[in-house]
């Protein structure tokens, strides 16, 4: 016989369930939606040895280590929606990716499943009418708000300037994007051509509110803008712009976490990322009201000691490059140790660029944009893919008579660092530097062979051998344009390797740090 007690067990008993089922089964108000961002990868789709903290020492990265990290974090979020999108500079830097002038890229960043790619000046690499065949290939779309044709005044058929994923049936997310404006004076003008890369405030500011009109309830904005180095008037705009989200860069070695400026949540990546992390940027959404109530976020190391790579895209990798790989993996020479690219200093690397450009024009002066130097060199053997990591630019050599005056102007331009310091051969300067506004040239003197030293001449005529990028001004380097140009001779990257196998014909090469840029800072 049932006590009193009992029934009382099970009154509460069968009252908790009906109360568990009802919680289970009634509507849920908020929706979790993750995205997965990546970029800044640099074309670098095998793993390699990081070199800077918090990695350095460790093998990290590489396409297939991205699939895994990737699927995993996918497999964390209990069926939520999520899309995958990239900050860009994704479709250059390496061999494998100029081997197919970025058919290679692309095909691996179909198999991540990316949705879409803002375009950076480095993916102009290969020109427009490339980026149009890559863009028939892609499975995601090339993004740009800002990009129109000087023709006909509106974007080309290869790139959207607006993206909506669908969160779910009443929730949508717009996609707008901001190409660098400065993007003319960083890629050579062929690759351009036909294209007006506006301001932001031009017509973002009005694509925004035709979305907010068409019910798109989250706007999120791409830029390759600096968190560290943004400058006020750009901040003024994105606010004017007034997105949801603002995706931009950091150069921080631990992950900063998303925070809040002026109504708008700001999320960086690493702008050293190079397939070493992927970033996760997950929301609650209330499905009631549409507004945005929670906000996470999480950087992913893809360190090859935690995280095995996914065999699928290594066959992807396999088959997107196997035409080349021979051809990738000739050996050009030997190195006697490591040595490291600088973007604000001199460099060894710089020094023997520089030299050998200047050896096989017979120029006075060899000078070489930093910028246009995207890897380092491990000691021991040097293949031409090394080569082409080192050198992703197809730059030709120019020769040109320049003024002494404007080869000042180059090197006062060059002490501010806003494009990093101009590397030098035949020629020795020195600068102090306190910040990009505070900065001065000290001196400037001709190294003769004689190893004398002459200080440049304003109104003397100099023999200064450079690559096509830069007679063109670019990194802003303007004062090039007023050279005269004597003779265009081959590629940089031509003359590199022909130096290398002369130089390591016998033994590894030695290259020096040699004092030809003195900075006081």
């Amino acid at each position: 016989m049932i006590t009193k007690l009992e029934k009382l067990f099970l009154f509460i008993s069968f009252f908790i369930l009906i109360a568990t089922v009802f919680w289970l089964l009634a509507p849920n108000d908020k929706i979790r939606y993750h995205l997965i961002i990546t970029g800044m990868n640099r074309a670098k789709i095998h793993p390699f040895k990081a070199k800077f903290k918090p990695y350095s020492g460790k093998t990290m990265g590489g396409a297939a280590a991205m699939a895994t990290a990737i699927k995993e974090a996918a497999a964390s979020f209990n069926n939520n929606p999520y899309d995958i999108i990239s900050l860009g500079t994704e479709l250059s830097g390496t061999a494998d990716a100029f081997f197919t002038k970025g058919e290679s890229i692309v095909k691996i960043m179909n198999a991540l499943q990316v949705k879409t790619m803002l375009l950076s000046n480095i993916d102009f690499t290969y020109g427009c009418e490339r980026l149009e065949e890559l863009s028939k290939i892609a499975s995601f779309s090339f993004l740009s708000s800002n990009i129109t044709q000087q023709t006909t005044q509106t974007p080309p058929i290869w790139l959207k300037d607006q993206i909506i994923f669908e969160i779910n049936n009443d929730i949508k997310m717009g996609i707008i994007g901001i190409t660098p404006i400065n993007t003319p004076n960083l890629t050579p003008k062929e690759n351009i051509h036909n294209l007006v890369f506006e301001a932001p405030l031009v017509n973002l500011k009005e694509k925004v509110d035709k979305m907010r009109a068409n019910k798109i309830q989250l706007i999120t904005l791409l830029t390759q803008y600096s968190k560290d180095h943004l400058k006020p008037e750009e901040w003024q705009e994105i606010t004017e712009i007034g997105p949801d989200i603002c995706i931009m860069l950091d150069q921080e070695l631990e992950a900063p976490s998303p925070f809040i400026k002026d109504g708008i949540i700001v999320y960086t990546i690493s702008s050293y990322n190079q397939t070493k992390e992927i970033d996760i940027l997950s929301i609650e959404l209330d499905t009631k009201s549409k507004k945005l109530t929670g906000l996470s976020s999480q950087r992913i190391p893809t360190n090859l000691a935690d995280i095995d790579p996914d065999p699928a895209m290594e066959q992807v990798i396999e088959e997107a490059t196997k035409n080349f790989i021979v051809r990738k993996n000739t050996i050009i020479g030997s190195f006697e140790a490591d040595y490291s690219r600088s973007y604000n200093y001199e460099c060894p690397i710089a020094n023997f660029i520089t030299d050998a450009i200047k050896e096989k024009t017979g120029a006075q002066i060899a000078m070489q944009n930093s910028g246009g130097i995207q890897g380092n060199i491990s000691s021991g053997t040097f293949t031409v893919g090394d080569l082409y990591t080192m050198l992703p630019f197809d730059n030709k050599v120019v020769l040109m008579n320049l003024k002494g005056e404007d080869i000042l102007n180059i090197l006062k331009i060059s002490a501010s660092r806003q494009r990093g310091v101009m590397q030098v051969s035949g020629l020795k300067y020195s600068f102090e530097y306190k910040s990009p506004q505070d900065y001065k040239l000290l001196s400037a003197h001709l190294s003769n062979a004689d190893s004398t030293e002459v200080e440049i001449v304003p109104d003397a005529i100099y023999k200064v051998a450079i690559n096509n990028f830069l007679a063109e001004g670019g990194d802003n380097f303007i004062p090039f344009r007023n050279g005269e140009i004597l003779s265009v001779h081959g590629s940089q990257r031509d003359i590199l390797e022909e130096k290398i196998k002369t130089d390591a014909a016998s033994s590894p090469l030695r290259i020096s740090y040699e004092k030809r840029i003195i900075i006081e800072d």
